[in-house]
């Protein structure tokens, strides 16, 4: 789908909120003027980081599947006698993933005032503890990425954060210093409108007195049992997916009768109790798992077609003849040029590692594609404003081409991917995964910010790859 048709469907998806079917999509996109397959649709769809899958064929955005949505979590003592809340993971799932938690908008219920935002600097072991369903892989990059920390590098630092670091929190001083909030009790926050990020909140009170058994504690200890169980069927049915985010999205939008109330729990402090759930290593990153267990590459959730969702992983099938997506044909080109050698056929050969075994045909049209978009490329190209791109770029496609490499001989020649060590084909799909990325972001070339850190990334991935790749090999 093409520029900027594919942006109003974004948009329309990120506030539409009622279920809707593969056809009910393909119609719309036919409406705004687009022609797309009903196979485009579908993978389009799934594409979509805001779209979960409801049925066969069926699907609902974040926007529907967590509109009103209620959930809590108890501010800890630290936090109350500064009069904030640390954001961190706790409104996860139910905002974008993509935005910074401080980025979110709250108002008091009552008094319909914005909570004000309150810069306060914590301990860094005390900030993590609220970033750890980001994943401990994440949680510095997240934090340090706080507006609050924008004189910070974390770079500088072998992105580790440093022993104390600034925070952007809520303020709840107001509902403190009025009696309506104090130590002990719960924030209720509820979703107003999930594509600009809007919650409302309110206050679960506790109950002090031992004699009475308050409804909201003994709902809440329900919640709990119920959460434990729903999160084991997702870990038994979904597996790891692609976070532990959507993990836990699974989880609330397919059992919102269970989980949406003023008395629920969190997912915080359902990790501090439970004795089946814990953080468990994927590849180099974490997912939620059972205790005692390690995360297999295949499982109940694809245990029949686990070599078609490695290849599925890396795109397509590498004897399928299909051109590759623009962005990563025009990096190489744009390679090449900054190498200042230009060979069309070893282009086509890094690009595909199965080039000779292809028929003619495709060969001539992948060789064809490649003159055109290098003509189209040549025009404009400038290697001194190119300079600083093409050093990162140049360090992304060697790997991409080694990772791709690998990645064919896995889809050619293994039948069977329980024979190979599970821990390293999990790096192997992540490493591709952040490649496949990176030469996104090159498509445009219009930002240097990110390139020291990409470089360190790509870097550190090559390190891994070099472990991983042996074993596989």
């Amino acid at each position: 789908m093409k520029y900027p048709l594919q942006k109003i469907i974004e948009l329309f998806l990120r506030t539409y909120k009622d279920i809707f079917t593969l056809n009910d999509f393909s119609s719309l996109v036919e409406e705004v003027g687009f022609s797309m397959t009903k196979e485009e649709c579908l993978n389009f769809l799934k594409s979509l980081n805001f779209v979960f899958e409801y049925g066969n064929e069926t699907f609902i955005t974040r926007a529907g599947a967590f509109r009103d949505y209620i959930f809590s979590f108890k501010p800890t003592k630290e936090e109350v006698e500064k009069g904030v809340f640390v954001p961190g993971d706790r409104f996860m799932p139910f905002i974008d993933p993509e935005i910074n938690p401080s980025f979110v908008r709250i108002y008091d219920n009552k008094s319909k005032k914005k909570l004000k935002m309150q810069v306060e600097e914590f301990d860094s072991d005390f900030v993590l503890q609220f970033y750890n369903l980001y994943g401990s892989e994440y949680a510095p990059q997240i934090v340090a990425s706080d507006p609050a920390n924008s004189d910070f590098n974390i770079q500088d630092f072998d992105f580790v954060l440093p022993p104390k670091v600034k925070i952007t929190c809520f303020s709840i001083k107001n509902l403190i210093d009025s009696g309506e909030f104090s130590y002990g009790d719960r924030i209720w926050c509820e979703v107003s409108d999930w594509n600009t990020q809007d919650l409302r909140c309110g206050v679960v009170h506790h109950n002090n007195n031992l004699k009475i058994l308050d409804p909201n504690d003994l709902a809440r200890e329900n919640w709990y049992s119920k959460f434990e169980k729903k999160l084991l069927n997702v870990i038994e049915e979904k597996g790891p997916c692609k976070s532990i985010e959507e993990q836990l999205s699974y989880v609330f939008f397919k059992n919102r009768e269970d989980f949406s109330s003023v008395a629920s729990g969190s997912v915080e402090e359902f990790m501090e109790r439970t004795q089946k759930v814990c953080f468990a290593d994927f590849g180099v990153e974490s997912r939620l798992w059972k205790v005692n267990n390690e995360i297999s590459v295949s499982g109940k959730w694809n245990e029949s077609q686990t070599l078609d969702n490695f290849i599925n992983i890396f795109g397509k099938s590498h004897s399928e003849e299909k051109f590759l997506p623009d962005f990563i044909t025009d990096s190489f080109i744009k390679n090449s040029l900054f190498k200042k050698v230009v060979d069309l056929t070893f282009l086509a050969q890094s690009l595909y590692p199965n080039f000779k075994n292809y028929s003619e045909e495709f060969q001539n049209k992948v060789i064809l594609n490649l003159k055109l978009r290098h003509d189209i490329i040549e025009k404009n190209y400038n290697y001194f404003a190119d300079y600083n791109f093409g050093v990162v770029r140049e360090k992304v496609i060697t790997l991409y081409s080694q990772v791709n490499e690998i990645s064919e001989k896995i889809c050619i020649e293994c039948k069977d991917l329980k024979n190979l060590p599970s821990q390293e084909i999990v790096v192997l799909g992540q490493i591709y995964q952040q490649l496949i990325h990176f030469l996104q972001f090159f498509q445009f070339d219009n930002s240097e910010d990110e390139l020291s850190i990409m470089q360190v990334s790509v870097e550190n991935m090559a390190l891994s790859f070099d472990i991983i790749s042996e074993e596989l090999y």
